[in-house]
């Protein structure tokens, strides 16, 4: 399910979302789950401690957990953000919008794997 109207209020904003690839499509795996949400954790609070914007949503959306993050500048959510992404899933990834909806994504590949791709 997504969670389409809560980060439809920032469309105005950049955006960028972390694209956590599961292994578990139903996402019914409780170490999957907290390992999600530790680190969804983790982004919420370098976000607030860089004070680089704000966590929006999450949402499951074909075996992944979506975590969308907002600000003035997506670039440097990015750049708050990547360093807690290293041991991110293998197929992992951020969808970053610079600008308000509308705006083309760029997609970077992180965590485990991301080196070849």
């Amino acid at each position: 399910q997504s969670a389409e109207p809560t980060y439809e209020a920032h469309a105005d904003k950049p955006r960028v979302t972390f694209w956590m690839r599961q292994d578990d499509p139903e996402f019914e795996t409780l170490r999957e789950q907290q390992k999600a949400f530790a680190l969804e954790t983790a982004l919420m609070r370098a976000l607030d401690e860089a004070d680089a914007g704000e966590h929006d949503t999450n949402s499951l959306e074909w075996g992944y957990m979506a975590m969308r993050m907002v600000g003035e500048d997506a670039d440097a959510i990015v750049d708050v953000i990547l360093p807690l992404l290293d041991e991110a899933p293998e197929g992992s990834y951020l969808a970053v919008r610079r600008g308000p909806a509308g705006t083309g994504e760029d997609r970077i590949e992180v965590g485990i794997g991301a080196d070849e791709a």
